[in-house]
């Protein structure tokens, strides 16, 4: 779903409200109602030639703010929430009725709690997103997360939940080891319904290589996130190195050589 120019009209016509309140130094309460995004930016246009939804950024400022506490450690790591499913039904917006957020940190814990309830839609009911994610620092620069996401209903009536739990350990400043995983539960899907993956990444002064490993069998059904593609099984390998030519003329110039598997 993508946003246009277009005002709706009945939208227009109800009041909207947004509330911002610091519960404390690092907790952050925001609320909306009736939720007006006639100012948000429109998307660009883009022509896709894929069998995939393409992946679009975020604009919305209830959504921007505060949300990055749901992604895994890893940016790398596979998107569970994904807040562009919210406020979609296909290829329509769904008007937003009322929405929740806290986000913040907590002394070692980061936390994020949303729950958000959108209008019904053609055929698409009133549905609520929810997500609860808390993460705590360990060890020198690592952290452990968990998250629990629910949609419900779906179209079909049926409720869809994904739990997740990543970790990000950092043995030395240039190494870095992520790993994720998660499993859905839909009502109509049964058995083989997990996702895991793991990557490690070393970069130091002029060298960057890594390598990962991506498993999600063909059940697993993320309705907040966005995992265009299941039943697949992926290995990667990337490196390169960086150096500078300082002779005769050059004295500051670069390159990189890489290579993927």
């Amino acid at each position: 779903m993508n946003y246009d120019d277009e005002t709706n009209i009945d939208i227009v016509k109800d009041p909207s409200l947004d509330i911002k309140y610091g519960l404390t130094s690092g907790l952050t309460l925001d609320a909306t109602v009736n939720t007006d995004f006639a100012q948000v930016e429109a998307d660009e246009e883009r022509v896709n030639l894929s069998r995939f939804d393409m992946f679009l950024e975020e604009k919305r400022p209830f959504f921007l703010e505060g949300v990055g506490i749901f992604g895994a450690s890893d940016p790398f790591s596979l998107p569970l929430f994904y807040s562009r499913r919210i406020g979609s039904a296909g290829d329509k917006e769904a008007r937003i009725l009322g929405g929740l957020k806290l986000t913040g940190k907590a002394g070692k814990q980061s936390l994020g709690l949303l729950s958000v309830q959108t209008d019904e839609v053609d055929e698409t009911p009133s549905t609520n997103f929810s997500a609860f994610r808390v993460q705590r620092d360990i060890f020198r620069s690592s952290s452990a997360g968990i998250i629990f996401l629910n949609k419900s209903p779906l179209e079909s009536g049926k409720d869809n939940q994904t739990f997740g739990a990543d970790m990000r350990f950092n043995p030395r400043n240039e190494l870095s080891i992520s790993s994720l995983v998660a499993k859905t539960l839909t009502d109509d899907l049964k058995g083989r319904e997990l996702a895991g993956q793991i990557s490690g990444h070393w970069q130091a002064e002029s060298w960057d290589m890594g390598a990962s490993y991506t498993d999600i069998q063909e059940n697993f059904n993320a309705e907040m996130g966005f995992i265009p593609r299941t039943d697949i099984r992926d290995a990667d390998l990337w490196g390169g190195q960086s150096f500078q030519i300082r002779k005769g003329i050059f004295r500051s110039s670069g390159g990189k050589a890489e290579r993927v598997k």
